[in-house]
């Protein structure tokens, strides 16, 4: 491996140009040089992006600027900026975020010593540009000695979409679902289970970045069909990741149900912080003993798997 790998860098935008011009500050100068930054314009109505993109352009040969001709939806523009990607690393950068100005040279060092690592990420925050509140949130705890199996639990537990914009080996990315299937909600954690079943990965306990918000109240956007009386849908991401799990051939039996216990409670916690106002308690109570019961049979299997192994 190069000691210093090539690492692309995405930048899906639109029509925030104030935004724009601030991560391009950040990235372009971070003091992990060896960049190409990729920037898909999802045509902008506002002309300032465009004149913000070609400033930095005229000025910096690592930059390319794409100008959609028409608007073709944020799924889009994300898949768009890894597949013009060459890089042995990639990660996406949105257009209302800050960057530490170690945040390269911290991840892509990691990879320098621990070149099996398919992922580098580390902890965040959160800042809001209308009312100035910043808050730290905290990532799971993922270790380049923890078993595949380990990391892809940890993810379960805390699930955290901002770690899709940290690092990853650009050849493992592009091969998910995310970029060969239509997108759903919660994709991006999805993504981040076939990624850690595929190799070593790691999260820094330093702060790296801060994720911008431009509503006062942060608001969950949905991709996709939904329920009517849903804000999410939950099926798809379900299902997959079930799928996900039974599938591969890197997990025993028992690590499968174990997954699949984190996960029924993982969705119970989803599905009871976007939708109690729309369900109301008692249809939270069903479906909160649903999965308790369905925790408790997987429990008797994972016994049962115990008891045969034994003998």
């Amino acid at each position: 491996m190069s000691e210093e790998p090539l690492v692309s860098i995405g930048i899906p935008t639109y029509n925030r140009p104030a935004g724009l011009r601030q991560i391009l500050n950040c990235i372009t100068t971070q003091t992990y040089q060896n960049l190409e930054i990729i920037i898909s314009d999802n045509a902008s109505p506002d002309l300032k992006v465009e004149n913000v993109a070609c400033e930095f352009t005229s000025r910096d040969s690592r930059i390319q600027y794409y100008k959609q001709k028409e608007n073709k939806g944020a799924e889009f523009n994300f898949k768009f900026v890894l597949q013009q990607a060459h890089g042995e690393y990639f990660l996406w950068a949105a257009d209302d975020d800050l960057w530490e100005p170690d945040i390269l040279s911290s991840m892509v060092g990691c990879t320098i010593e621990n070149p099996d690592l398919v992922f580098v990420g580390g902890n965040y925050g959160s800042i809001n540009y209308i009312t100035g509140e910043k808050i730290a949130g905290l990532s799971p705890e993922l270790k380049v000695e923890n078993s595949l199996y380990k990391n892809c639990l940890n993810l379960i537990n805390l699930p955290t979409s901002s770690l899709i914009y940290f690092l990853f080996r650009r050849d493992i990315l592009i091969k998910t679902k995310f970029i060969r299937q239509q997108a759903f909600d919660f994709a991006d954690l999805f993504v981040l289970y076939e990624v850690a079943l595929k190799g070593k990965m790691l999260t820094l306990p330093k702060l790296l970045y801060w994720a911008g918000i431009t509503e006062e109240v942060r608001v969950d956007k949905s991709f996709g069909k939904k329920l009517k009386w849903l804000r999410f849908n939950y099926s798809q991401y379900y299902i997959k990741s079930l799928g996900l799990f039974f599938k591969t051939d890197r997990l025993s039996a028992a690590q499968k149900l174990c997954l699949i216990q984190a996960l029924n409670r993982q969705m119970a916690i989803l599905v009871r912080h976007h939708e109690t106002k729309n369900l109301g308690s008692t249809i939270m109570f069903v479906l909160t003993s649903t999965v308790k019961l369905i925790n408790w049979a997987l429990s008797f299997a994972l016994g049962i798997l115990d008891i045969l192994r034994i003998s």
